[in-house]
């Protein structure tokens, strides 16, 4: 028998990718990531894991990935409208001198993703498709060498007003992706069926990735139902007793008692909360510390965190014009600018819009540049795919 395989924090993390991340890694992607690129060595260890059942070799006829050394294009709030024919004609011209050759690729077997809880995604359908995916790991590959790897001396926090707009497939990719790079996300809308339109559904995903929901009212039937079943099961003791009186004048009682599974949370206490103004329903799904309620949402009753009288000053206070800000509804500084000195406000479309800025007292605390290249790389898919997702305007044919 052989000894145990002790897997390091690089086996991990490769699994792990693996199952949760991308479909495959080549031979030289996985040496010259994981192991310096020191190829010898990554055979071995892949070879390890391959007799245990982790991972497995397959051969596949795919494209060599053309160097990731920057973006081909970016897009920040305020700049034109990118050219994207030039932009597909780039990234077309870069794979048509790359021959198709053999590749030595890795994938990880049910065994695997199933101690790292992904999924195997299969075999691939398509004789192109090991080439998109190696793409797609080359991308994944280059995020990671970027991404900060030290504890930011501040925390970054994106938050997302009413994100059902932005509904589409690649956003659980990206909630992905912000938690790899250590970026908490805030997102608000009105109700979960506003995540399911068309083909896409985003809630399994939404629930999957979110550590802590909090429902301030829930007025729709389905989002009621769906939060019953979530509350778990409770067993409550009922009890019933009986008298009867006899033709003699003598009284017996007749006492029972049962069990009966009930859910935890009832449509009552949703309504009760629904009223309450300063009641509302939580659930974490992981506790820590203080937060022990068992991954089970309960009702709580906070205040606000501000006044009445600070939250109108703060309203009133003219929009920042600092560098990378710029007021709603307002193509620009300039426009910002003429905004706070009490010009007119200009027309703007309903796209969404977006700002930045640093709260707290870690405000005066630079930015190393891995932490400004990561912040603006995810800034940057956002902002893509808000440009994808927003319909644009069609005009109608009048018969």
């Amino acid at each position: 028998m052989s000894p145990l395989l002790h897997l390091q924090p690089r086996d991990r993390e490769l699994l792990q990718a693996l199952a949760q991340q991308v479909r495959l890694f080549s031979q030289r992607q996985i040496a010259d990531h994981f192991w310096d690129g020191a190829l010898p060595n990554a055979r071995r260890r892949m070879k390890r894991l391959a007799e245990r059942g982790l991972v497995s070799k397959i051969t596949v006829q795919a494209r060599t990935a053309p160097p990731l050394e920057s973006p081909l294009a970016s897009w920040r709030p305020g700049d034109s409208v990118p050219e994207f024919g030039q932009i597909a004609y780039r990234c077309q011209a870069r794979w048509r001198l790359r021959p198709v050759r053999p590749c030595t690729t890795w994938v990880v077997t049910e065994q695997g993703a199933q101690h790292f809880g992904g999924v195997r995604r299969g075999p691939l359908q398509h004789p192109t498709q090991a080439t998109h995916d190696l793409g797609v790991a080359a991308v994944w590959l280059r995020l990671r060498q970027i991404a900060p790897q030290t504890k930011r001396e501040c925390p970054v926090f994106l938050v997302i007003d009413e994100f059902q707009r932005m509904v589409a497939s690649n956003l659980e990719y990206m909630l992905q992706l912000a938690r790899s790079m250590g970026v908490g996300v805030i997102l608000a809308n009105q109700s979960m069926q506003d995540l399911h339109k068309g083909n896409t559904n985003l809630i399994p995903a939404i629930e999957a990735n979110c550590r802590l929901r909090q429902w301030f009212s829930v007025s729709s039937t389905d989002d009621q139902e769906r939060l019953i079943r979530s509350g778990g099961e409770t067993v409550e003791l009922s009890s019933s007793w009986s008298q009867s009186t006899t033709a003699d004048g003598k009284t017996s009682t007749t006492q029972t008692q049962s069990e009966q599974i009930l859910p935890r949370l009832t449509i009552n206490d949703i309504l009760l909360t629904n009223d309450h103004p300063l009641r509302s329903i939580l659930r974490i799904s992981r506790g820590a510390g203080y937060s022990q309620y068992g991954g089970f949402p309960v009702v709580i009753e906070t205040q606000y965190h501000i006044s009445a009288a600070e939250y109108d000053r703060r309203k009133a206070l003219s929009w920042p014009a600092a560098a990378g800000a710029f007021a709603p509804r307002c193509e620009g500084p300039a426009e910002g600018a003429r905004l706070n000195s009490g010009g007119a406000l200009p027309p703007r479309s309903e796209a969404p819009q977006w700002s930045e800025e640093i709260i707290g007292p870690t405000a005066g605390v630079p930015l190393t540049p891995a932490m400004k290249d990561s912040i603006t790389q995810l800034f940057d898919a956002l902002a893509q795919e808000l440009s994808t997702t927003t319909p644009t305007p069609q005009r109608r044919r009048r018969r």
